[in-house]
């Protein structure tokens, strides 16, 4: 984070009041810490429907359009993420995105 963005950064707390990152009351770190660890585990949830996809070539019931479409509405998620540096969100919706693509491409190769 360059010095610039990261004063833009502290005013911003400052003025909208926002408790400080990383927050000092070890319940709130403990909470930060859950996030960074959601926000990696949560795009594994859809390893069962890609195994039946690539793996067992079973594409009966899986929508392309369903795919297709959280695909293309979560790369502007990734993006909002690599534009607002946060770490937690461009891990999770990177890692979706990938999901995302490799759920689609299966459907295209296997339908």
């Amino acid at each position: 984070m360059s010095l610039a963005s990261h004063h833009q950064h502290l005013r911003k707390r400052k003025k909208d009041k926002v408790h400080p990152y990383p927050h000092k009351d070890p319940k709130y770190q403990l909470l930060d810490r859950t996030i960074a660890f959601v926000s990696f585990v949560s795009p594994f949830s859809a390893l069962p429907q890609i195994y039946n996809i690539w793996f067992m070539k079973d594409v009966q019931g899986v929508s392309l359009i369903t795919w297709s479409l959280l695909l293309i509405l979560g790369i502007p998620l990734f993006l909002y993420a690599i534009v607002h540096k946060d770490r937690n969100l461009q891990i999770m919706f990177g890692l979706w995105c990938v999901v995302y693509l490799v759920a689609v491409v299966g459907l295209v190769m296997y339908a």
